[in-house]
């Protein structure tokens, strides 16, 4: 992902590897693959998707969860103050401001989700990983000994303290 379309994707979803027969699709015959059409039916209208959103984001989020979300992507920038020293010798650029936004918005998300009516650090620390390891860009010298983003985030959950 590019540094300008990083910032538009808020949280990275991995996925496993496809297996090699589930590649090959029905209907190689045709141009287009699957002769079927599959069946698609509403689940939610637009207006009940804006509701939603809405109501995910007046959820209440107390101040020392936003200073804990704000203190993870600080901690991801090579140059900023108290930067752990393994973030310094691996990253070249960390996550920027919005960053700790969209932590937030998605632990929200997931406070909700579970039934809760106010966001725990808990819900922070959870999505950490899809939300940082995107917007982490890896010097040459941790690609080359495959030090992974993501493996980064979880070294900076047990470094930085709430």
């Amino acid at each position: 992902v590019t540094i300008q379309r990083e910032d538009r994707v808020r949280v990275f979803l991995a996925r496993k590897t496809v297996q090699r027969k589930r590649e090959i699709p029905d209907g190689v015959g045709h141009p287009f693959g699957r002769t079927r059409q599959p069946e698609l039916a509403r689940v939610l209208s637009p207006q009940r998707i804006m509701q939603l959103q809405d109501l995910v984001r007046r959820v209440p989020v107390a101040d020392h969860v936003v200073k804990y979300a704000v203190a993870l992507a600080r901690a991801t920038r090579p140059t900023a103050p108290n930067t752990p020293a393994f973030i310094r010798e691996a990253v070249s650029w960390g996550a920027g401001p919005r960053a700790s936004q969209f932590l937030i918005l998605a632990a929200k998300a997931r406070a909700i989700l579970a039934g809760r009516f106010a966001v725990s650090i808990e819900d922070v620390a959870a999505l950490a990983r899809p939300t940082l390891q995107h917007r982490l860009i890896l010097n040459y010298r941790a690609e080359a000994e495959g030090i992974r983003a993501g493996d980064l985030v979880d070294r900076l959950l047990a470094t930085v303290t709430p």
